[in-house]
């Protein structure tokens, strides 16, 4: 399967304070395997998987004793969806397709939510399951 280079964002002070690099995964079974690996604290994961969908992931991830930031994303606005990763747990839905300033302001507002236990002020990672 040919996947995205493993791009690493470099934000500024106005937006976040550290280095977040991404690790690109394909599948629930990829991103499952990088989360044990790296223990992030922010995963986003796109709706459906080609093993599964974001309630899979998100059932497997949850039960970690520091679970991550889970962000959705989806093409379809659905107030439905929105709440069901709500409820469950999950921090919040981005929208497709991806507007720069929407996925920064959504990952900073997941980061001010990162426990200090799993919180690292110098250098993070986030899964990107797509």
């Amino acid at each position: 399967m040919n996947r995205p280079p493993l791009p690493t964002f470099n934000y500024g002070r106005d937006t976040l304070p550290c280095r977040w690099e991404l690790q690109w995964t394909c599948t629930c079974r990829e991103a499952i395997d990088a989360f044990r690996r790296t223990s992030p604290p922010i995963v986003i994961c796109d709706r459906d998987l080609p093993d599964g969908d974001w309630r899979q992931l998100w059932d497997i991830l949850a039960r970690d004793p520091r679970p991550p930031m889970f962000i959705v994303t989806s093409r379809l606005a659905d107030d439905a969806l929105w709440a069901e990763v709500l409820n469950v747990g999950g921090y919040d839905l981005l929208m497709k397709p991806f507007r720069a300033e929407e996925v920064i302001r959504m990952v900073h507002g997941a980061a001010t939510q990162i426990p200090p236990a799993k919180a690292n002020p110098h250098h993070a990672s986030a899964i990107l399951c797509r």
